[in-house]
């Protein structure tokens, strides 16, 4: 009993008792219409056979019956003999006195029944149903006997229903079979269809669920009021929230505040015009993640009717990922055309220079025969004075053009750029004025290169007077040099860069720097930013056709207002290395347990430096701009031993959160990074004896030496350092 209880407490049992109780009652709604339907049929029937009879015997006439009661008698015995239904035939005068009947026992009897007194008061004939002595259902006909046209008496007809009756329940009962057997068939053909499309139902349910739940896209109903309705799993991933967070709450925590009001507006204007079908696709707009941050969204918008109700359905796809890819891509064909560019005109520019060296041969070598002609006190010796000079310059330009073109001949020897540099400090100083202050800071232990010497001082002459220009009103220039060793990482982060040992040599500045358009022109021939005739813009060009005719690569640092640092990174040569250094190289710190805060605004350099230290044992603690680390500083209970910071960040620089943190932490040690180099560091704050200073990019192992260092050495402290 409990399982056939069961059964039906299934959405399927249900359906089926539900099915059962309308075919019960529908049947019974069709038996009681039948049936009442067939009996008055048959009570129709009845009445005309009884009236029929009664007024077959009302034309014998009312003389003849009264006249021959026994014949009639007889004749109506013998009638009701032949007929089962015929209860009684009888005649009866107008005081209701039965004078023949088929029945010899009712003769002489007053009939005082209802249909006998409703015969009594009118003259007509009349049929009436009524219950006889015995209850059963009889059909009672009256015929009027009349003579002269006077009422003599009338003739009485009872004829039994219920053989009719039962004629009709048996018909009834076999249509019933009939129909039930009809619905028994279409009920299981019916629940096995219900069976089928429920199987059909729970797949596609299923279907759509995964669906629904295994989206990367995040999917979004939204109601004509703007509420989100239904939110998809996926709503997690692309803005931080989950479902059940953003389920009621109005679309706009998902937009930043600016675009609220527009969006807003949109819909209900859209609402307004009874437009049907909204149909959006590939809509890229700005979304808002929990956190706060902004993130690009692509969404694929629509409307639908649903349950009477109008709805929104957004499928909405972080594309930040793809707008980096894209963005990388055009960077690389911006370089792709850039390199071909250059290239071209390279070539031009060779083509020029070698027809060009033709043409001042000729003209060198005439002024020069001139020059001997002519007496040194000659009026035209000095005009053919200029047109000499004006021939050297031009050799000069014509220089700088196959330097550029890179098709120069090289005399390439093995040098130490720390030589290089100083040899060439006098003529520095007299190019660049009393008002800007020159630093060489030559690296220990320097590696060689090989490298023509000429071109070399080329490079730095050229990088010395850009810098000078960039400076009118005075300021620090910085030369140095370093041994330097560019990683897989960094050679991915610089797509022309490979990976390798190099000597970098490194010109700064403390001029007004340069934007992003302006950096990605530098390098290109007759592009300068300088004042029309004070400049040939084949300066930086010559240097980058040097380099890169040397097997090394330039890169350029520089923000607005924070001056510029060019980096010149040659090949060292491997095939002599310094002892010492290789092993310094070789040698690696131990592993370390302080704790350290680092702080740095670049995230792939960021994740890097992590990795690096929390995989030599220390504990790191990760800050991507100053109020992060201020709130990690005050809710860290433990001592932080070093503070490692970028030096240059929107907001507030490294020096800054060193002097901010120093209250709080007063031995805590510093060691700022940079792309810039260290003496460079000057406007930032930075440059100061006892300071530590660590340039990127650098080798994993280079910055452990360096944390071992600060921790260990004589590194002054954030306190010590901020009061220099």
């Amino acid at each position: 009993m409990q399982q056939f209880r069961r059964a039906f407490q299934t959405p399927e049992g249900r359906l089926t008792l539900g099915l059962c109780a309308l075919i019960v009652l529908l049947l019974g709604t069709y038996g009681g219409v039948l049936i009442a339907e067939k009996q008055r049929e048959l009570r129709e029937d009845a009445e005309l056979r009884a009236l029929e009879m009664a007024h077959g015997l009302s034309l014998i006439g009312a003389t003849a019956v009264l006249e021959n009661l026994f014949v009639v008698q007889e004749a109506l015995a013998s009638r009701a003999g032949r007929d089962p239904d015929i209860l009684s035939l009888l005649v009866m005068d107008r005081d209701r006195r039965v004078i023949a009947s088929d029945n010899p026992l009712q003769i002489g009897k007053i009939l005082a029944d209802s249909a006998s007194q409703r015969a009594e008061a009118g003259g007509t004939e009349f049929t009436l149903e009524q219950k006889d002595a015995q209850g059963r259902d009889t059909l009672v006909a009256f015929e009027p006997l009349r003579s002269d046209g006077k009422l003599q008496g009338w003739i009485r007809v009872d004829l039994s229903l219920e053989r009719a009756w039962r004629e009709a329940y048996g018909t009834l009962w076999k249509q019933l079979l009939v129909t039930v057997c009809v619905l028994v068939v279409a009920l299981y053909v019916f629940l096995k269809m219900v069976r089928r499309l429920k199987a059909a139902l729970h797949t596609s349910e299923e279907k759509y669920r995964q669906l629904w739940e295994t989206s990367t896209d995040a999917v979004i109903f939204m109601d004509t009021d703007r509420r989100i309705r239904f939110a998809n799993p996926a709503v997690r991933d692309v803005f931080g929230y989950a479902p059940e967070e953003v389920i009621g709450r109005d679309i706009a925590i998902l937009q930043p505040e600016r675009l609220r009001e527009a969006h807003r507006n949109g819909v209900a204007r859209y609402l307004q015009t009874g437009m049907k079908k909204l149909n959006w696709r590939a809509t890229e707009f700005v979304g808002l993640r929990k956190d706060g941050t902004e993130v690009p969204i692509e969404i694929a918008f629509g409307d639908m009717e649903m349950d009477g109700k109008r709805w929104f359905v957004g499928f909405m796809r972080d594309v930040t990922e793809r707008k980096k890819a894209e963005e990388a891509l055009r960077q690389s064909e911006e370089r792709l055309r850039q390199s071909q560019k250059m290239e071209a005109i390279g070539k031009l520019a060779g083509g020029v220079a070698h027809d060009f060296n033709n043409l001042l041969t000729a003209i060198t070598g005439y002024s020069e025969l001139l020059l001997s002609q002519m007496s040194p006190d000659s009026r035209e010796r000095k005009n053919a004075e200029e047109i000499r000079k004006a021939a050297f310059r031009a050799a000069s330009l014509t220089h700088q053009l196959l330097a550029f073109s890179r098709r120069q001949m090289l005399t390439s020897k093995v040098l130490n750029l720390n030589a290089a540099v100083m040899d060439l400090e006098p003529m520095l100083r007299r190019l660049i004025g009393e008002d800007i202050v020159l630093r060489i800071v030559p690296g220990p232990a320097l590696g060689q290169v090989q490298a023509d010497p000429s071109q070399i001082e080329q490079i730095i002459l050229n990088l010395v007077v850009n810098a000078r220009d960039a400076m009118p009103k005075g300021g620090t220039l910085t030369i140095e040099t370093a041994n330097v060793d560019l990683d897989e990482a960094y050679a991915d982060r610089h797509e022309t860069f490979r990976s390798g040992p190099y000597v970098l040599v490194a010109v700064s500045d403390t001029g007004c720097g340069m934007d992003v358009r302006t950096r990605s022109h530098i390098f290109e021939p007759f592009f300068t930013t300088k004042e029309p005739g004070k400049g040939t813009g084949l300066g930086l060009a010559t240097v980058y056709g040097i380099v890169k005719q040397s097997d090394g690569y330039v890169w350029v640092y520089s923000e607005p207002g924070h001056g510029a640092t060019f980096k010149v990174y040659l090949p060292r040569l491997t095939h002599e290395p310094d002892k010492g250094s290789a092993e310094v190289e070789r040698v690696m710190p131990p592993p370390g347990t302080e704790t350290i805060l680092l702080v740095e605004d670049e995230e792939v350099v960021r994740a890097l430096v992590g990795d690096i230290l929390r995989g030599n044992g220390y504990k790191v603690l990760i800050a991507g701009q100053s109020k992060e680390a201020f709130r990690i500083s005050g809710q860290y209970e433990g001592p932080i031993h070093l503070l490692v910071a970028d030096v240059v960040m929107p907001g507030m620089s490294g020096r800054e959160v060193a002097e901010r943190l120093a209250s709080s932490r007063p031995r805590m040690k510093v060691l700022y990074i940079s792309g810039y180099t260290d003496d460079a560091m000057v406007r930032h704050g930075v440059q100061a004896e006892g300071m530590a200073f660590l340039q990127k990019p650098f080798t994993p192992a280079a910055l452990l030496r360096k944390v071992r260092d600060v921790l260990g050495g004589a590194t002054q402290t954030a306190p010590e350092a901020a009061s220099r």
